[in-house]
């Protein structure tokens, strides 16, 4: 869903969230669960695991990573007979 780069905001009110860094797929909570949670860098630089269902619900991306997207290749050269 969401990719490392990808900048997140709040639905419900707009505001940053921060940077995905990375999806961890079995993070331990501090409540003892465990379970995916995408680690996000704050404006100000700290990371906070947010549960991924939950922040997939609740944020929106506001800018897309960089993509680079590689340049298609020339097509074929006809064939000669």
């Amino acid at each position: 869903f969401f990719r490392p780069g990808d900048t997140l905001s709040r639905m419900a009110d707009g505001s940053l969230l921060g940077v995905v860094a990375r999806l961890e797929p079995r993070y331990r909570f501090p409540d003892g669960s465990t379970g995916p949670a995408y680690v996000v860098r704050s404006p100000d630089q700290q990371e906070g695991a947010f549960d991924a269902d939950e922040l997939e619900r609740r944020a929106r991306i506001e800018a897309i990573r960089d993509v680079r997207i590689p340049p298609a290749r020339p097509p074929a050269a006809p064939t000669t007979r």
